[in-house]
């Protein structure tokens, strides 16, 4: 997971990187061609060995709602309205709340906002939903 963390630091203009596309802050439009991912293709496929590796089915995400912290996503279900997804996540600083355990959304949770659970240092569970 570091070595992943080590190369979205790196690549840090790509917002989304996934098994079978990339978005990258300036273009998110889909298709695009192979010349536009934000990086070689070479990369694209370490960091597709690395997801399967590090079973992080769905890829690497950021957000605007967190700066600098980077999503692995482990795994997601449902649509963009009314999905849920659960990975690891590296946050350069602490959240403002973090949760004793995941195993069920907490009661006080929020739609689209992740909620963390400390695992070492800067690394997180999380989990999020959006109805």
């Amino acid at each position: 997971m570091e070595k992943l963390r080590i190369m979205a630091d790196e690549d840090r203009k790509v917002i989304r990187i996934a098994n079978d596309f990339t978005w990258i802050e300036s273009n998110v439009n889909l298709p695009r061609p192979r010349t536009e991912l934000g990086f070689s293709v070479q990369r694209w496929e370490t960091y597709k060995a690395l997801f399967k590796k590090a079973s992080i089915q769905e890829g690497i995400s950021r957000t605007q709602d967190i700066p600098n912290a980077i999503f692995f996503i482990a795994s997601a279900s449902g649509l963009v309205t009314g999905g849920s997804e659960k990975g690891y996540a590296y946050l350069p600083s602490p959240p403002a709340k973090v949760y004793g355990s995941l195993d069920k959304f907490p009661n006080d949770s929020k739609s689209n906002l992740p909620s963390f659970r400390n695992l070492d240092g800067n690394w997180y569970l999380y989990s999020s939903w959006d109805d």
